[in-house]
This record gives C-alpha cells, structure tokens and sequence, in this order.
C-alpha cells in the first residue's frame, strides 16, 4: 500500500472519532495513534511525506480527548432540566 494511502487511513479514522455524537472509549484511541505514530520510522530514514500521518495521529487525538472532556464538564455543570408540569383544568 503506498504511503499516501496509509496517511489517509489514520486521518480518516480520527475524522470519523470526531463526528461522533457520544463519547468515544479511550481504548479505540490506541490502534488508530499507534498506526499513526509508525510514521517515525519511515521519517527516520528520511521519507518526509509521514510527517502528515504523525501530526494527524497526535492531533486527533488530543481533539478527541478534548472534545470528550468539555462535553463532560459542560454536563456536570449544567443543572438538570426539569420537566414542566402540565396544568390541570
């Protein structure tokens, strides 16, 4: 498989973390980061065209765990609305 196709797997599956409407479970993080730090390895022997597959793995990463962690704030704070009663005639 070529490279670029292999850039566009790990941002694709962050792509598809961040659309999410409900938190996503830690764990699913670790396969799509791990795919997305490999990319040390072919920068090291100088293939600069990875350097796109690490940035994107550790910036979906870090806006997936933030998008989660506001969403858990903004729940927390937010008192619990209350169903209106309906008036009785």
């Amino acid at each position: 498989m070529p490279a670029d196709k292999l850039i566009l797997v790990a941002i694709f599956a962050f792509s598809l973390f961040l659309l999410a409407d409900k938190r996503m479970p830690k764990l699913r993080l670790v396969i799509p980061l791990l795919w997305a730090i490999g990319g040390i390895i072919p920068r090291s022997v100088g293939i600069y065209e990875d350097i796109g597959r690490i940035l994107s793995g550790v910036l979906g990463t870090i806006m997936t765990l933030y998008r989660d962690w506001k969403a858990q704030v903004l729940q927390t704070r937010l008192p619990e609305q209350k169903t209106p009663r309906p008036i009785h005639q």
